[in-house]
């Protein structure tokens, strides 16, 4: 499996529970000693671009 480790969120944990509340499982790396960040899995080819999408949704600002 390929992961992709995406860090230097204001606030990785925010980010984590703004795509949970879209059915996105990503994972902290807190205890990685990078507290502001997130790992995902490389998906499926339809998974990946609503992924970002929605990363880019909390990013712009119509997340928390």
């Amino acid at each position: 499996d390929g992961f992709l480790v995406l860090k230097d969120f204001l606030s990785a944990a925010d980010c984590d529970a703004f795509l949970l509340d879209r059915g996105i499982i990503l994972r902290g790396m807190g205890a990685y000693g990078l507290p502001n960040a997130l790992r995902m899995t490389i998906g499926s080819q339809t998974a990946n671009p609503e992924t970002i999408t929605a990363i880019a949704d909390f990013l712009g600002g119509t997340g928390p």
